[in-house]
């Protein structure tokens, strides 16, 4: 049933017994003896990709999804670290239990904890105080799992806990209060609990595996003999309704609970003693808690290795899942395929739709409608699994962020000058983009909903796995683009996964941002690429659209897409600019003018390539595409033509230079003269109360008269504040006449110190006049 795939680490990755794991779409997430060190393997090759340390001691406890690996240890804290291109750093930290958290989970909008203390508390991404804290058991608690609104605990107290959140049934959206749904009583400690469809299953201490409805918590099922075992029955997880479980002598046992159901009230639960099948996964008796993640499973063969295994329905699956379409196709044959089934002169991707899918008359692309989806065995299956069958597909190369709002032909053409001025293999290139990937019978026709849980994950995987992202703009001006929910997201995911990304626009465009930028609009073109706001922006689908929207408030929020997007699109048209005023006077054939920009990538320098023509309007018939012989002087006229466009620019910037510098000339000027009048300003507050001390001496040895005297001349008490003969109103209601330009020494002394203000004098004053 399952194969081994590949070896996760290399050697030295780990430095002791893995006694903890999870995992997801993307990453392997592990920890061993070392103290407070938390391994992050890529799934795609294997590799190391972070070392983490940042708990005080030993970790405990793991999670990931795809925004978080989130860890627990012996310290009691629990840490949310954030994966950004430039490595990982801790978002928040949760306080409250009292002892080692044994157990973490990652739900939809929360983090759920277990420890040591018997208690399980609840926190929300965004940190702070623990929103609720469950108590049922009186033990320690080993394991916890999550299922929609449900959430289960075990514990060394024989009992495992269902707990049920009403808000999150219900389907509103916020973290809602957690209650006791039903107890399932053991005989012996539990040390393992894990969510199946329509049941849960708990490993026990006794070696024995039970399988318990959702429905009401009786059990269905015990799978293996009750006996006495210290280290006890260990669930890895389930694979739809496969069971899998660590057995002590290296092997795993597999139970096939298809069919199960709820006993009647007069029948006893069945039993089964020996599993459907196994799998040695070493030579001694290693093993991880909890291994198995969809179609994958995770084991540890010794002491410091890991595999990972994949059954051969969910190796179908990811094959064709992870298809691209081949670039020769896109430019050669799909072009004479609209127009063959597309009456619409310039056809959206929108139209096409409804030909191929949902139209009363719908053609199913080479018979699709009847071919058995390789993903799930039934019929309907995508375009680039037909297309595999005729080798126009193959493992994707690049990602496609883009609308199905465009037309064809505008894909068509920024497709072909990016193949042309980058000197792209076109067999070699397979592009995955989700209306020729994805599987439209499932979305379009059966209207099957995408759980909001899966998105960040089938992404970021996604994203990772094809390794480049092609962000297709429709134009640079308030491009329909940022205002689509799933472009942004794409983006997102990407720049936050350090995927390069790549700009291409069509050739309309590229003529378009060329007359901007030599005109010297940056400024104008960067304030229309910066009014992104994810929370305004929408998608066909509503469903899609609340789905994206709920994941991005309940995790990251708002703000932290918005401004990640907004400076990726920031720093592309800086480069586009950059690259036309580059210091030698050329423009580069590789850069954003010729439709195409790199994020945080090396460039190679192309072989002279011809200037394809526009298509923003027409599909181009491939018979007609230029080659490079006829089309190589084409390139020559364009960089004739951004030279001369290169000159006036830079003539431009000159004379605004020279603006600059007259201006930087005032401001230091005026810094200057603020200068001198400040250092005049301390001179005369610093002889100030020297002159008023020599004006009003006190009279020594008759502090009391002293004091009188003071009085008389100056205010009762407080601060005066005046300037050339305003009056300055003292504290104790006298009010001091002041002339000239006002310093303000505290007075001390005698002489200045009325009932403890200070009083402002003037530089030239001699004596107080009345009043």
């Amino acid at each position: 049933m399952y194969v081994k795939q590949k070896s996760i680490g290399r050697a030295g990755d780990f430095k002791g017994f893995v006694h903890k794991l999870a995992m997801n779409d993307t990453f392997i997430v592990t920890c061993d003896d070392t103290p407070r060190a938390i391994q992050v393997f890529n799934i795609f090759d294997g590799d190391l990709v972070a070392t983490l340390e940042g708990h005080a001691e030993k970790v405990t406890a793991l999670a990931v999804n795809s925004h978080f690996v989130i860890s627990g240890g012996d310290d009691c804290k629990v840490l949310l670290w954030y994966s950004t291109p430039d490595g990982y750093s801790v978002k928040a930290t949760l306080e409250g239990h009292k002892a080692t958290v044994w157990a973490i989970a990652a739900g939809p909008s929360f983090v759920a904890a277990s420890a040591e203390d018997g208690t399980t508390r609840i926190w929300p991404y965004s940190g702070g105080p623990a929103h609720q804290v469950l108590k049922g058991h009186s033990k320690t608690i080993f394991a916890l799992d999550i299922q929609k609104h449900r959430l289960a605990t075990c514990s060394a107290d024989n009992t495992a806990i269902v707990w049920s959140n009403a808000k999150m049934a219900a389907g509103e959206e916020g973290i809602g209060q957690w209650s006791q749904a039903f107890t399932l009583a053991h005989d012996k400690p539990v040390l393992s609990v894990a969510f199946g469809d329509g049941k849960i299953a708990t490993g026990c201490q006794d070696y024995a595996a039970r399988v318990w409805s959702l429905e009401d918590g009786a059990l269905m099922i015990q799978l293996g003999r009750s006996q006495t075992s210290k280290s006890g029955l260990k669930l890895l997880g389930w694979n739809q309704d496969i069971l899998l479980s660590k057995a002590p002598n290296s092997m795993v046992h597999i139970w096939d609970c298809k069919g199960l159901k709820k006993p009647g009230p007069k029948e006893q639960p069945s039993k089964r003693l020996s599993p459907d099948d196994r799998i040695q996964i070493g030579s001694g008796s290693w093993g991880v808690f909890r291994a198995v993640y969809k179609h994958y499973m995770v084991t540890s063969p010794n002491s410091n290795s890991l595999d990972l295994w994949v059954t051969a329905p969910g190796k179908r699956k990811a094959a064709s899942e992870g298809l691209g379409v081949s670039l020769r196709y896109l430019l050669g044959s799909f072009p004479d395929f609209v127009r063959k089934v597309c009456p619409k002169e310039n056809p959206t991707f929108r139209d096409l739709s409804e030909i191929i899918w949902t139209g009363k008359e719908a053609i199913h692309f080479r018979g699709s409608d009847k071919e058995l989806c390789p993903r799930d065995d039934r019929p309907g299956c995508s375009i680039v699994d037909m297309l595999n069958q005729s080798k126009e597909a193959g493992k994707a190369t690049h990602f496609m962020s883009w609308s199905w709002n465009y037309s064809v032909a505008m894909m068509i053409s920024a497709l072909a000058r990016w193949k042309l001025l980058n000197n792209v293999n076109m067999d070699e290139t397979h592009i995955w983009i989700c209306f020729f990937v994805n599987n439209q019978y499932r979305i379009l026709v059966e209207k099957q909903p995408v759980s909001s849980e899966d998105l960040g994950e089938i992404f970021a995987s996604r994203l990772r796995s094809c390794g480049r992202v092609l962000v297709l703009l429709d134009t640079y001006k308030q491009p329909m683009y940022i205002q689509r929910v799933w472009c942004v997201f794409e983006t997102y995911q990407a720049t936050k996964n350090g995927v390069p990304l790549e700009v291409i626009l069509p050739q309309d465009a590229v003529d378009d941002l060329k007359v901007e930028l030599t005109e010297g609009h940056l400024m104008e073109i960067r304030e229309g690429l910066e009014g992104i706001q994810v929370e305004n922006a929408t998608a066909w689908s509503k469903e899609d659209e609340e789905n994206i929207k709920r994941e991005i408030r309940t995790t990251i929020g708002y703000e932290q897409v918005n401004d990640k997007v907004q400076d990726f699109l920031r720093d592309w048209i800086v480069t586009a600019f950059g690259e036309l005023m580059n210091v030698n006077g050329e423009s580069s054939p590789d850069g954003v003018l010729s439709s195409s920009v790199r994020n945080k990538s090396p460039t190679k320098s192309p072989t002279k390539s011809p200037n394809p023509s526009k298509t923003s309007n027409n599909l181009q018939p491939p018979s007609m595409a230029p080659t490079d012989e006829d089309c190589a002087s084409g390139v020559d006229r364009e960089m004739e033509e951004l030279l001369t466009e290169l000159q006036t620019v830079k003539q431009t910037l000159k004379a605004r230079d020279e603006e600059v510098a007259v201006l930087t000339k005032k401001l230091q000027t005026a810094e200057e003269t603020i200068e001198r009048q400040s250092a005049r300003l301390r001179e005369l507050e610093g002889a100030a109360p020297q002159a008023v001390t020599k004006a009003y001496p006190p009279n020594e040895g008759d502090s009391t008269k002293s004091t009188t005297n003071t009085k008389e001349r100056c205010s009762s008490s407080g601060s005066g504040s005046a300037k050339g003969g305003a009056v300055a109103d003292g504290g104790g209601g006298a009010k001091v006449r002041v002339q000239g330009p006002l310093i303000s020494p505290s007075a001390t002394g005698g002489a200045g110190n009325a009932g403890g203000g200070a009083v402002s004098f003037s530089s030239s004053m001699t004596k107080l006049p009345p009043g």
